[in-house]
């Protein structure tokens, strides 16, 4: 992949890492964990602690273990050859999965809830007034959510670790989040990768200091199962590192500090080098930038390493207590990052693949074991997921906008249950420093913000021909096209007139035609809910007689498609905002359009 912008060529490297199998073996100080951690057990190091009986029953578990800005497109599952190994070679590595917005609250918010960013949770932002904590306590979502959820069906559950950003010191007890038992890490402290800040159970908050992020994580998350084995109940388990995300200190924010087994490693690797609006713009990257992004890829690096042996040493820890074969595990991330591609310097916020596509491994008891999919699914069908692997029926739980990701062998032979993915975006976008503000705040080579970053955008995929798109409509006006297929590097934006004629893969329809099915899926799924978001084909045609991409591209639809309202701003806003994006709904295909009184946008009635 060309890295656009950058003033020589770079070749994309594949890292192969002998020895990684090795395991890891750490030496903890006992006593000093004990107190730091406020463990309820010692921790007796690296191996396996061995507490309580073993436990074996038909009872299914869950440990989801989710990290923070990992990404897929700069290979950095090459340094996991555990979790490839023994999560994905014993389950299901998902290439198609996807987090509708590229951002960690928002993404967090739609994994707990099952619903899409916009309209649904409206949770848009990491902070105030449009997100963060506060916002999703406000949206109501304490009261009824994936924890709430799960306890009502006799599932225990814990979550330990990064929840939402903006949960601090101050704030944490007003109200502490749902669940069985939290151990939560709190601003400030989040992200310090040496002095961690926790509270388990809403107890006084307390530091880590002098032990590894990841360590404490591990530590913690290791009596924490103990815990949940021993009450004896299913348990759904949330293990959060606030990993590989930047550090963030007393000083600023610095690149990841890797464990003492990783100092130094993949010392020789880079970033694999690889438009529209303000990103054509923007200026090439200078050699102090590729230095700097290069370093920090390094050291994102060398701490998922640290992740990977995280992961041997919790399913070493299933095994040990006796529930590994009735616990499903999964590993996936909030969202992805890129570092340089497009021009951008490190971050995430953008509809682009090395942001938005994302890793995701399952094993568990009816899990197709070694078999990868290239099936859709999104973050908002991990809810409906998990309620269905502790037996409940997701379509008792109102609001959701996914539905259960396809991990029993006769699901992943069924016909595709998604063919596209909704991504959306409000407020700024970051192309110099991450927030982080890994290069400095003395920093001059960029400006770190451009406020005119809200768009929506779509993924289309078929199979019977073979296609892969991506469609989105910025605030601006602006409109890109990708082929992924021939251009996946979302290089070539084929509404650019100079692109007029560059045939689309599996695609025989002129060009406009093909604009306006996009556009009018884009202005389906924007304010969908429930049943609209998994089905916006549905949306469109309710007479049924449309599922695809290529059905709606049929003749006889060119002039109902001609007719639908474009997808549109009013202006440029750094949060969702109702009034800014109508009309919010398309006209079904054979309605009659009405207005009632009072009303401002207009009624269909088939």
């Amino acid at each position: 992949m060309k890295l656009q912008g950058f003033s020589f060529s770079f070749l994309c490297l594949s890292v192969l890492i002998p020895g990684l199998a090795i395991a890891q073996e750490r030496k903890y100080d006992d006593e000093r964990r004990h107190a730091q951690l406020g463990h309820t057990q010692p921790f007796s190091g690296g191996g396996d602690p061995k507490v309580g009986p073993r436990m074996r029953s038909n009872k299914k578990n869950v440990l989801f273990i989710l990290v923070d800005d990992q990404d897929k497109w700069m290979d950095s599952m090459d340094v996991m050859p555990k979790v490839k190994s023994l999560i994905g070679d014993k389950g299901i590595t998902y290439n198609r999965h996807f987090c509708t917005t590229a951002l960690c609250c928002p993404a967090r918010v739609s994994i707990l809830t099952g619903q899409c960013t916009q309209s649904n949770t409206n949770v848009t932002d990491v902070g105030g007034p449009n997100g963060g904590y506060h916002k999703f306590i406000e949206q109501g979502y304490n009261d009824n959510y994936l924890p709430k959820w799960l306890q009502k069906g006799g599932v225990n559950t814990y979550y330990l670790g990064k929840m939402f950003n903006g949960i601090t010191v101050g704030n944490f007890r007003n109200p502490f989040p749902a669940a069985n038992s939290l151990s939560l890490t709190l601003d400030p402290g989040m992200y310090n990768y040496l002095n961690n800040t926790w509270s388990h159970d809403g107890k006084d908050p307390y530091h880590s200091g002098g032990v590894h992020a990841i360590d404490a994580m591990t530590s913690r998350a290791l009596a924490g199962i103990d815990e949940a084995v021993n009450a004896g109940k299913p348990f759904w388990m949330g293990v959060a590192p606030a990993v590989p995300h930047v550090g963030i200190g007393k000083g600023g924010s610095y690149n990841p500090i890797p464990q003492k087994k990783w100092k130094g490693a993949f010392s020789d690797k880079i970033v694999p080098r690889n438009l529209v609006g303000w990103i054509q713009n923007l200026p090439q990257l200078d050699q102090d930038q590729i230095k700097e992004g290069d370093e920090l890829y390094r050291d994102r690096l060398r701490v998922i390493a640290g992740l990977d042996d995280m992961v041997e040493t919790l399913i070493n820890k299933l095994k040990s207590r006796g529930v590994l074969e009735d616990t499903y595990i999964f590993y996936t991330t909030d969202n992805g990052f890129h570092i340089g591609q497009h021009r951008l310097g490190p971050g995430k916020r953008c509809g682009i693949e090395e942001d938005v596509n994302i890793p995701m491994y399952l094993r568990g008891p009816d899990v197709a074991a070694g078999q990868p999919t290239d099936l859709v699914t999104t973050h908002t069908d991990l809810a409906p997921t998990f309620l269905q692997m502790f037996g409940l029926d997701p379509t008792e739980q109102e609001g959701l906008d996914g539905k259960p990701m396809p991990y029993r062998a006769a699901d992943l032979a069924k016909k595709p249950q998604f063919e596209s993915v909704n991504i959306e975006y409000w407020g700024k976008g970051k192309y110099g420093e991450d927030a982080e503000n890994v290069h400095g705040p003395s920093a001059t080579h960029t400006k770190p913000w451009y406020d005119k970053h809200s768009y929506r955008a779509i993924r289309v995929f078929g199979s019977s021909p073979n296609y892969s798109l991506f469609y989105s409509v910025w605030c601006t006006g602006d409109h890109e096209l990708y082929d992924m297929i021939t251009g996946h590097d979302q290089m070539s934006n084929l509404m650019l007139p100079k692109f007029s004629s560059t045939p689309i893969t599996g695609i025989t329809a002129p060009r406009k035609k093909l604009v306006q099915r996009l556009d009018a899926l884009v202005q389906a799924l924007k304010a969908c809910k429930g049943e609209g978001c998994r089905d916006p084909w549905g949306r469109l045609h309710p007479q049924g007689d449309v599922h695809s991409l290529q059905d709606a591209l049929a003749g006889k639809f060119d002039q109902f498609y001609a007719s639908q309202p474009p997808v549109k701003y009013a202006e440029c806003t750094q949060s969702y905002q109702v009034e800014n994006e109508k009309p919010l709904n398309p006209i079904p295909f054979g309605a009659a359009r009405m207005r009632r009184a009072g009303e401002e946008e207009d009624l269909f009635v088939l």
